[in-house]
């Protein structure tokens, strides 16, 4: 009987870890997590060499496995992880204090841009592969937006820039904030 329970959750386990892994070098559900009242422009940069890795949240019913983003008050997170390829269709977004977390309203991300669409006209060994947005109150959005959207182009790549500094500088322009 005794084997039957440790075969059981070996068999369980096993269950478990394939679902979570999925396909590999697939892009990873993620869940990000962004300094309460943070306002403006986030970087999350992947394959960055000595770099942590991302850390993982688990959930057992159903089994699912997520990249955790915490992304610091400087508004640049740096990991060795890949970013992945393909759509990624689960990916929540938080607001984060010392005491607790709250998701995001959607409405709250906006200039969601990736690396993929990008092509920098100075090749340069600080280019990574990267995910760039905008956190901000609706409405307020569009002067920020046409940060990156004045370098756009009518065909892929789809924004053409000179230098990898060309893209905005993150941090918080909520100066009420506390750094």
């Amino acid at each position: 009987m005794k084997n039957r329970r440790v075969l059981a959750l070996a068999l369980v386990t096993l269950l478990f870890v394939s679902a979570c892994e999925g396909d590999v070098g697939q892009r990873k559900p993620t869940r990000t997590y962004i300094p309460e009242g943070y306002e403006g422009w986030i970087r999350i940069e992947y394959r960055v060499a000595n770099a942590p890795e991302l850390p993982h949240e688990w959930r057992l019913t159903p089994p699912m496995k997520w990249n955790r983003e915490v992304v610091p008050p400087s508004g640049l997170l740096q990991t060795s992880s890949p970013y992945g390829s393909g759509g990624n269709s689960n990916h929540d977004f938080f607001f984060y204090s010392d005491k607790a977390s709250r998701l995001m309203p959607t409405e709250m991300i906006q200039c969601e841009f990736t690396f993929h669409n990008f092509k920098f006209r100075e090749e340069s060994t600080d280019q990574k592969e990267f995910v760039m947005l905008f956190i901000g109150k609706p409405g307020e959005l569009s002067k920020h937006c046409a940060e990156i959207t004045k370098y756009q182009t009518p065909t892929f790549p789809y924004f053409k820039m000179d230098h990898w500094a060309d893209l905005p500088a993150t941090g918080n322009l909520n100066l009420a904030i506390s750094k």
